[in-house]
């Protein structure tokens, strides 16, 4: 079902919103999801422990490998709740399928909803060896059945590369959406074009050859072709931005507009750019100027399009 919202739909664990749903009877709120992202998004709850039925307050559980497979028990009782995890995953996978979502942010280190570092146990025992590190079974499961929905975990979104990546996809993602289900092929061709920069600042070469294949289509547009430019642009967006990227996105745009500068703004706008590839500004410096020249100077129509300057709501830098 796509649900027609202006605003990017993102899955929560609920104890980032401050839901008292931890084992112990407590949250774990997100100040910056709640207070500042939660303005520009729609967040859509889950707390997979609770809706398996474990409880709240509960027994710690721990996830543990025996004979090569993973297991959800208590710890220390070694009550084993897998099957009615798997059940409850196979629940919260539809609903996340209905909710049209955009994004995912997750609790870090939970057993259920970690996405990386979660602590992989010999046996529920207190001094019980940790063997292996990896992620919760929510998060297997959503990277299983959404291969290229956004997901990202507790803390994240306090760097600021992580962050742009996150808001880049779940905005894109719903731009994307809100074209409707049956676009035609010239205006998905605008939509590509007006985020090149975008993409390229991701990776250049998956930007490319995305380009190719939106320049390649004909005639009316399918759902499928329409379903997979999606999930393309998601994987475009999946790879990790760099400083080195973002330099080269800026250099590639100040070529369109030095021509048109005096002498003084060109060495500001290089001495900008050369700052932020020193690490001594963040990206909205050179951005900032560069985005103000294009606009004055009237540069190439499809530079001024460009979501780049402006990818999600000015709030979230």
């Amino acid at each position: 079902m796509q649900h027609h919202s202006s605003k990017p739909r993102v899955g929560i664990s609920s104890c980032l919103m401050g839901d008292t749903v931890r084992y112990n009877g407590g949250h774990q709120r997100d100040n910056f999801v709640m207070d500042v992202l939660a303005k520009h998004v729609e967040l859509v709850p889950f707390c997979p422990e609770v809706e398996a039925g474990l409880g709240v307050p509960r027994a710690v559980v721990r996830i543990v490998r025996r004979d090569e497979h993973e297991f959800l028990l208590e710890s220390p009782s070694g009550r084993d709740h897998s099957e009615a995890m798997r059940d409850t995953l196979t629940q919260i996978s539809r609903r996340v399928l209905d909710a049209d979502l955009d994004g995912f942010l997750l609790k870090r280190g939970s057993p259920t909803c970690g996405i990386s570092g979660v602590k992989i146990y010999t046996g529920t025992e207190r001094k019980s060896r940790v063997v292996a590190r990896g992620s919760g079974f929510l998060t297997q499961r959503l990277a299983a059945d959404f291969q290229t929905l956004a997901l990202a975990e507790e803390g994240w979104l306090k760097d600021a590369m992580l962050r742009q990546q996150f808001l880049n996809r779940i905005f894109t993602s719903r731009r994307l959406k809100n074209l409707g289900n049956s676009p035609k092929v010239s205006e998905l061709q605008q939509e590509y074009a007006a985020h090149k920069l975008l993409y390229m600042a991701h990776h250049p070469g998956a930007q490319r050859e995305l380009g190719r294949q939106v320049a390649g289509l004909k005639g009316s547009l399918s759902s499928d072709q329409l379903q997979d430019h999606l999930d393309q642009a998601q994987s475009v967006l999946g790879h990790r931005l760099t400083r080195g990227r973002h330099v080269n996105v800026l250099q590639h745009m100040f070529g369109y507009v030095s021509s048109k500068l005096s002498r003084v703004c060109r060495r500001h706008t290089c001495e900008a750019i050369d700052s932020y590839s020193r690490g001594q500004t963040s990206l909205l410096a050179p951005l900032t100027l560069l985005k103000h020249q294009v606009l004055d100077k009237g540069a190439h129509p499809w530079l001024v399009k460009q979501v780049y300057f402006d990818p999600y709501p000015s709030s979230l830098w």
